[in-house]
This record gives C-alpha cells, structure tokens and sequence, in this order.
C-alpha cells in the first residue's frame, strides 16, 4: 500500500514539472545508452576522383571472318587456346577456287614450253617480233592468273593475325563459312576501357593520370591502370569525351568483356582533418557526424521524509536499485566535406583533431542520447596456454 501511495504522489509532482533539455543543471538521461564503436579524427590523405564505368576490350585483338566462302573441313583450335601469329585457326573447301588454281598450274605449264619453243625459233629468225612478244604476253598474262588464284586458294586457310586467345568459336565443322565470324582472338595480357567523361571535367584530366580499375563484383580487386590519350573531340550529341584508359600488363585479376568500375585520381589534399566514411550520416542532405563527449552530471533530487522512508525499505528489494548512468553522450555536429575516397572523407569545419566520431551505431543515435564505448574484444586463450600462464604462475 506506501508503494501505490509513493508512487502516485510522484506522479502528482511530476506532471507540475517543467521539462529542462540541453546540458542544464536537471539534465537526465531519457533513453537507455547505447553501444558504439569510435574512431579518432585525424590527420590524413585524401584524393579527389572521377568515378567512370567501362565494358573492358583488348588493346591487341581480331574478329577473325573469312575472306571467302566455304565449307568448314576442320577446325584446329577451341575457347582459351594460345595461338601465334600465323596460326591456322580452321581449313575450308571451295572446289571452285581450288580447280581454278590446279587449272591456271596447267595453263602456265603449257605457255611456258610454248614461249621456249617461239623463242628458238625467234632467234632462228623464223617467225617476227611480233609472234615472240606475243608468246611472251601470254606467258606473262598465265603467271598473272596463277598468282591469283593460289592467292584465293590461300583464303581457305583461316590464320590468325595476332599472338593472343582464341575468345570464341563462332563455326562448326561441315558448316558454310560466309561473312560472317568466325574467331575472336584477343590478348588477355593488354586490355583497355574507353570510357566517356562529360566535358566540363576536361579542365581536371590529363594523360597519365593513376586510374583504379576494379570488377563490379568485388571492390577488394583493384588493378592499377593508367589514362593513356584523351580524344581530342567532344561528341557534339552527348557532350562527352573519350577516354582511354589502359590496364597493367600482365595482370591477371581482370578478363576482356567484364563491366568495371574506375576512379581517375585528379588531385590529392594531403595531410587535412579526416575521419571515417562510416561516421557520416545524413539529415535531410546535410552532412553530420556525432562526437563522443562526457555526459553532464545528473542533479541530485531532495527528498522528503516519506520518500526516504520509501527509499530505506525499497532498497532491499533488488528490483528497485538504480543502474549506473551512461559516461558518454553523442553531441550531433553539422560538417563541411571536402575530398573523399572509397574510405575517407575530409573535414573542413566541424570537428576537431583527436575528438571521437562514432563509427558504428550512429545510425539510431540521437542528440545528447546516451551512449557507451563497446570495449575491445580480448582474443580467448587455448587450454594450452591457460594451463602455461598457470604453471608460470606457480613459479613466480
């Protein structure tokens, strides 16, 4: 019964009470503390980039199709082979092109013996200039006929024009090879993006520039690379520039085809206020972090006669003990950003060097709400060296 009796007579009083916010002498923590993780504001390095994005393509690579038409007799290579320069990728049929050959063969044969004979005779003096220089023309006009059509018969050996990887097999053996392609050939070791950057950022481009490459899948697999030449054309319809952008040789992390991601460094601020990417969060578009500060010390309330009879037998019932009151509090900071990168973010006004940002935790932190500091995780010992730290201890 004194408990309902207290506790309604608190609620009298209370509802009289004005409420008293900020770092005032009545302050109390309203809502339970909160853990979080910190990380100090600091000293670093942090460069300004151009995010691009880009279809990756050989810088040395071949669409192989035929320079005539025929039948697929056999194809010598597949998907991931090496080839070199030169190499007989498939054979094909034509009998039209190879009769043609085997005929212009044995019409040369027959002008030459022909010309041999018009040439006894010619210095005989048997037959004019004329008939000479005619066997000669004719002779000469075969030759002519031959070397095309052991040209065109030549065509029917697909080769590839490159040292690099057979990409893809676009043909079956017994099919009619056309104009269609045949082979992809490319060099895996020398790859390129062409990307397309708007034309108000060619004030901060310039070749040579460091690029970050990495697979849309994975941010951890970076591939350096390298701006290589700027086109010196802006495309009139989209307003943008092409960049060209080439990979480190021999990476092999990257393959032709993929979609990735690029940052172009354009410029570095060194040795400025930073802190954490994560510590940031947005209120309706503006920048803000919350900064760790110690909790202002709660006012002691006076009691009365009843309430410290109260007090005194309620002190034995462990449900009723107070817990400890949160050390720390989030005090919430509106910022101005400079340059940030994949992890960093610089600060030009609103912190301070060696204050505490919370890292973790802030996304349901509010102002003055009270927080505490998650302490280190202790590694746990193996049996092993508990039973080691033990023995140790017998000998001290």
């Amino acid at each position: 019964m004194r408990k309902m009796i207290y506790l309604l007579w608190l609620g009298f009083f209370a509802c009289g009470e004005e409420e008293q916010g900020g770092y005032g002498k009545k302050w109390k923590p309203q809502t339970p503390a909160m853990f979080v993780k910190t990380e100090l504001v600091q000293l670093g390095d942090v460069s300004n980039y151009l995010e691009v994005t880009g279809i990756l393509e050989g810088v040395e690579q071949a669409s192989i199709i035929p320079e005539t038409t025929g039948i697929v007799k056999k194809i010598y290579v597949r998907e991931g082979d090496v080839v070199q320069k030169g190499t007989v990728l498939a054979q094909l049929i034509n009998p039209n092109l190879s009769e043609s050959f085997e005929r212009s063969e044995i019409e040369i044969d027959r002008l030459r013996r022909e010309f041999l004979k018009t040439k006894v005779l010619y210095e005989q003096g048997a037959i004019s200039d004329r008939e000479y220089q005619e066997a000669g023309s004719a002779l000469q006009t075969a030759r002519s006929s031959n070397a095309e059509a052991k040209a065109s018969a030549a065509k029917l050996s697909v080769t590839s024009p490159i040292l690099g990887v057979v990409a893809s097999v676009g043909i079956r053996e017994g099919e009619v090879a056309s104009a269609t392609q045949l082979f992809q050939i490319v060099n895996p070791e020398k790859l390129r993006v062409v990307v397309s950057i708007p034309e108000k950022d060619l004030q901060v481009l310039k070749e040579g520039q460091t690029v970050s490459i990495r697979p849309s899948y994975d941010e951890e697999a970076v591939v350096s690379a390298v701006v290589e030449r700027i086109s010196p054309v802006v495309n009139a319809t989209s307003g943008t520039v092409d960049v060209f952008i080439t990979l480190e040789e021999g990476q092999t992390v990257l393959r032709p085809g993929q979609f990735v991601k690029g940052q172009i460094e354009v410029d570095t601020h060194a040795s400025v206020m930073v802190i954490p990417k994560t510590a940031l969060i947005y209120n309706d578009g503006d920048p803000m972090a919350f900064v760790v500060i110690d909790a202002p010390e709660p006012e002691e309330e006076e009691k009365s006669e009843d309430e410290e009879d109260v007090k005194d037998e309620d002190a034995e019932d462990e449900g009723m003990k107070r817990s400890k009151p949160a050390p720390f509090i989030a005090d919430q900071r509106e910022l101005e950003l400079g340059y940030s990168d994949a992890e960093w973010v610089e600060i030009t006004a609103g912190l301070e060097i060696g204050e505490k940002v919370v890292t973790i935790g802030n996304a349901n932190l509010e102002n003055e709400t009270p927080i505490i500091l998650e302490a280190p995780k202790i590694e746990k010992k193996s049996d092993k060296e508990e039973d080691g730290d033990k023995k140790e201890d017998k000998v001290q």
